[in-house]
């Protein structure tokens, strides 16, 4: 493993050396870390693996929490009262694989350090390996213009949403929106201009939704959003918010200020319905929407009884 560079960091985030031994208690280790690493190769699965791994070592060294942080993603668990922490900062082949901290209650021995970095070794390249298979994959579910989940993430996550609520028995919201006279926009100020104003509009999402709703580029201006564990008066409040956000903000392309609104359908999943009709419900939406004059949000209604009561209000 002459590729592999593992620095320990201490409490003021300085490196400091790592534990060294030749001791045949070494040896087993490696022949342990061998084992743990034909284990973690089953998976490309970040957090899978490092559960794995901790999971393995905790047969050897007592570790209360761990966590692992890259490119500001942070995944893994830490119990409230372990103040004691081994802080490492792992590259492969200059390549950086992220930092991994383990915390306990007790302070760690040297005993333990040398044990927790001989097991290192098998962690870094499953690590490597899923690292890039996790990059390669939010690249192919991404859109490329906004930065947004795509229609295919929108596919995944439609049915994974759709069986979670199903299984578990919770609201599942969906709004679906896009921007009113988006070809005007374009036919005035330009393609590029209607690629910069799709680019800040899903800015304005991020910031007007919480960490749990999930955004999508669905195709051209359209978007949709999935709010699990919302029902529909929750639903609707998130809708008016952001819809109230863009129609207040002045979106901005070279020497240009530019207004726009956006209309909004929302639909709530009646617990039955299947994929498609859930996402027509929302479509449906949509479009009453615009039908009422835009800049405005509409609620889809839950069964036929319904939908004749508002057709004729």
């Amino acid at each position: 493993m002459s590729n592999l560079t593992t620095e320990r960091m201490s409490a003021d985030n300085k490196v400091v050396a790592l534990a060294t031994s030749n001791d045949s208690l070494t040896l087993r280790l490696e022949q342990i870390a061998g084992v743990m690493l034909r284990k973690l190769q089953t998976t490309l699965e970040v957090e899978e693996l490092l559960q794995l791994f901790v999971g393995e070592a905790r047969a050897l060294v007592a570790i209360d929490g761990y966590s692992h942080v890259y490119n500001n993603r942070t995944c893994g668990a830490r119990k409230r009262g372990t103040p004691h922490q081994l802080n490492y900062r792992l590259t492969l082949a200059e390549e950086a694989l992220g930092e991994i901290t383990f915390y306990r209650g007790d302070r760690f021995t040297d005993s333990d350090i040398h044990i927790i970095e001989t097991l290192l070794g098998s962690l870094v390249y499953p690590l490597r390996n899923g690292l890039r298979y996790q990059e390669a994959m939010n690249a192919a579910l991404s859109d490329s213009l906004t930065g947004v989940a795509n229609k295919r993430a929108f596919d995944y996550q439609l049915h994974r949403e759709v069986s979670l609520a199903t299984r578990y028995k919770y609201k599942l919201s969906m709004l679906f929106f896009d921007i009113d006279y988006f070809k005007k926009v374009n036919d005035t100020y330009g393609h590029a201009a209607g690629d910069a104003l799709l680019q800040q509009l899903a800015k304005v999402v991020r910031d007007n939704c919480r960490d749990s709703d999930l955004c999508f580029r669905f195709g051209g201006e359209e978007f949709a959003m999935l709010l699990a564990k919302t029902d529909t008066e929750g639903a609707y409040a998130i809708a008016e918010r952001l819809r109230v956000a863009v129609a207040n903000t002045t979106f901005q392309h070279e020497d240009h200020d530019i207004s726009f609104t956006i209309s909004i359908g929302v639909a709530t999943y009646d617990g039955v319905e299947n994929r498609n009709d859930f996402l027509e419900r929302a479509d449906q939406a949509l479009y009453d929407a615009k039908h009422a004059g835009r800049n405005r949000t509409k609620i889809a209604p839950q069964n036929q009884e319904e939908a004749l009561n508002q057709a004729a209000n």
